[in-house]
C-alpha cells in the first residue's frame, strides 16, 4: 500500500487518476429512491443505501440523550463496529505505523514506534492511540455533547445484541475511545470551497468537503449518522462506525469542512500540542450547538486547541463561509480577500477556498482555474450548484478518495459520495473479473447520493 500524506484530521493525499474531461457525467441518485430499512430499536433506525451502479452505505437515525443515541448505534451497528474495530483497523495499523508523526508524542512511544515491526505493529498503534486518550480524556470529559456517554453507550449496545463474545462493556467503551483518538494521530488532508453570491445559480451557499485518506478499510465503512439529540441542533455526521466526533457533516444551521494545515515551508506538523480537545470532537460540537458560523467560529476560539487545521464554516442565516485558521495558538479567520495570505492563489469575490496541498499551493491555477471557469459562465444558471460541483472533484487534483459531500443549501440538498476499496484495502475491484480503470472506485469517480435536508431532519421520514 503506497504511503499516505500525513494527516487524517485530513485522512490522506487522493490520487484519482486516469479520468478524462470528456467523460461522462457523473450520476446522481435520490437517497428517497434507494433507501431500504434494515432494522429499527427504541432510539434508532438502520437504513441501507443502494444505488444501481453498486454504491453501498449504511444511514442510520438515532434520537434521544448522548446515551441514548450511543445505544442505539450500538444495538443497530454493533456487527459493523466490531468488525471495523477488530478485524479492519490492526491490518491498517500494521500498513500505516511508519506513518505517524512523531511530534508531540514522548521519547519512549517515538522508539517503540520507530523499531515496530509489522507483528507488533497494531499493538504499538494501540499504545500510541491510549496515550494521547489519556491526555486528552479530562477534556472531552467535560464536552458539553457528553462524548464519554455516547461511547459508554455504544458499548453497552454492542453488549446487549450479543455483538461482542465475553461482551465487556467497560472495556469495549475504552477501546472504542481509543480508536476515537485515530483523527488526531493521523492527520486529514482534503480541498474545501464555499460559494455564494453572484457565484452560485441563485446566490446560496454551495459547500464542498473532499476528503483524501489514503487506502485502508474507511472508504467500505463510511456510515451517514443522522442526530436528533435531546440537546442541540439535527445533524448529519458522515464518518465511521464507532467515531463519535465528526469528520464530515452538516446541522439544520451550519456546515462544516476541514483541511490539515501543512506548509511547504515546514516539511513536518506546524507546532501544536495533545493537551487538548480532539479536534473532531471540537467540531462536533459546532455542528450540534452552533447557530451560526460566528458561534462556531467562537467555539474554535474557546477551545483547548491542539494541531493546526483549516476549518471551513457555513450557515443557513448568512448563506456565507469563512475559513478559519485554527492553531493551538491562535484561531485565524479568512475570507475572499486575505485567503489569499495563506494560498498565493488569486482571491475570487463571494468564493473561498484551499485545496488540498501544503500551503502556498504547488499547484496554483488548478483549482482556482476551475473555479473562475464556473462563476464566469455568463448564464447564471450554469454557475456553481450542488449538482455542477458533483462533477468538479475529480478534475481539481483530483481530490476526494474516501467520501465527499456537498452542502447546497439552495437546493436544500447533501449530495455524498463514498469510494470502495477491496480486501486489500487499495481502491479496485475485488475479482479480476471486475473492469475498472485506474482511481474508477475512489469517491471523486463514483456516483452521488443525494439526501433532502428537510427529509433528514424530518422525524416522520423514519
Amino acid at each position: 500500500m503506497a504511503p499516505p500524506s500525513v494527516c487524517f484530521v485530513a485522512l490522506f493525499l487522493c490520487a484519482c487518476a486516469g479520468v478524462a474531461a470528456q467523460e461522462k457525467p457523473l450520476s446522481i441518485f435520490p437517497a428517497s429512491s434507494h433507501s431500504t430499512l434494515l432494522n429499527e430499536t427504541t432510539n434508532g433506525k438502520l437504513y441501507r443505501v443502494l444505488t444501481p451502479d453498486g454504491v453501498d452505505m449504511k444511514v442510520i437515525h438515532v434520537r434521544g440523550t448522548a446515551d441514548e443515541m450511543g445505544r442505539a448505534q450500538g444495538e443497530l451497528l454493533g456487527d459493523v463496529m466490531v468488525e471495523f474495530v477488530d478485524d479492519k483497523l490492526p491490518q491498517f495499523f500494521k500498513d500505516e505505523i511508519g506513518q505517524i508523526p512523531m511530534k508531540g508524542l514522548p521519547p519512549f512511544l517515538q522508539k517503540l514506534i520507530k523499531g515496530a515491526g509489522e507483528s507488533v505493529a497494531p499493538a504499538v498503534f494501540e499504545t500510541a492511540l491510549e496515550w494521547v486518550y489519556n491526555k486528552q480524556l479530562p477534556f472531552f470529559e467535560k464536552e458539553r455533547w457528553e462524548p464519554v456517554a455516547e461511547i459508554n453507550g455504544i458499548a453497552e449496545g454492542i453488549c446487549a445484541r450479543g455483538g461482542a463474545k465475553a461482551c465487556d462493556a467497560a472495556a469495549l467503551a475504552k477501546k472504542l475511545g481509543k480508536v476515537n483518538m485515530l483523527p488526531e494521530l493521523i492527520k486529514m488532508s482534503c480541498t474545501m470551497f464555499g460559494a455564494w453570491g453572484n457565484t452560485t445559480t441563485d446566490g446560496k451557499l454551495v459547500q464542498l468537503r473532499a476528503l483524501d485518506f489514503g487506502s485502508g478499510p474507511f472508504a467500505n465503512y463510511s456510515v451517514l449518522t443522522v442526530y436528533h439529540p435531546t440537546n442541540g441542533n439535527e445533524f448529519a455526521s458522515l464518518g465511521f462506525p464507532g467515531l463519535v466526533g465528526l469528520i464530515t457533516g452538516l446541522s439544520t444551521k451550519v456546515s462544516i469542512s476541514e483541511k490539515v494545515w501543512e506548509t511547504y515551508d515546514t516539511p513536518d506538523l506546524q507546532p501544536g500540542t495533545y493537551e487538548g480537545e480532539t479536534l473532531t470532537f471540537v467540531m462536533r460540537d459546532m455542528v450540534q450547538f452552533a447557530n451560526t458560523k460566528e458561534e462556531a467560529i467562537e467555539t474554535a476560539r474557546t477551545a483547548a486547541r491542539t494541531w493546526a487545521v483549516f476549518l471551513g464554516v457555513g450557515d443557513e442565516s448568512s448563506q456565507q463561509f469563512e475559513i478559519m485558521g485554527y492553531r493551538e495558538k491562535e484561531v485565524q479567520v479568512f475570507d475572499p480577500p486575505n485567503m489569499t495570505l495563506v494560498t498565493n492563489q488569486t482571491a475570487l469575490a463571494n468564493l473561498v477556498f484551499i485545496d488540498r496541498h501544503p500551503q502556498p499551493t504547488h499547484d496554483p491555477k488548478m483549482l482556482v482555474n476551475a473555479l473562475e471557469m464556473q462563476i464566469n459562465k455568463r448564464d447564471k444558471s450554469q454557475r456553481i450548484s450542488g449538482r455542477s460541483t458533483v462533477q468538479m472533484p475529480r478534475h481539481i487534483g483530483p481530490t476526494g478518495d474516501v467520501h465527499i459531500a456537498i452542502y447546497d443549501w439552495s437546493a436544500r440538498s447533501l449530495f455524498v459520495a463514498v469510494g470502495k476499496v477491496n480486501s486489500d484495502g487499495n481502491y479496485g475491484p475485488e475479482h479480476s473479473s471486475e473492469k475498472s480503470s485506474s482511481g474508477e472506485f475512489m469517491a471523486c469517480n463514483r456516483s452521488f447520493v443525494e439526501f433532502g435536508m428537510d427529509s433528514l431532519w424530518n422525524a416522520s421520514r423514519w
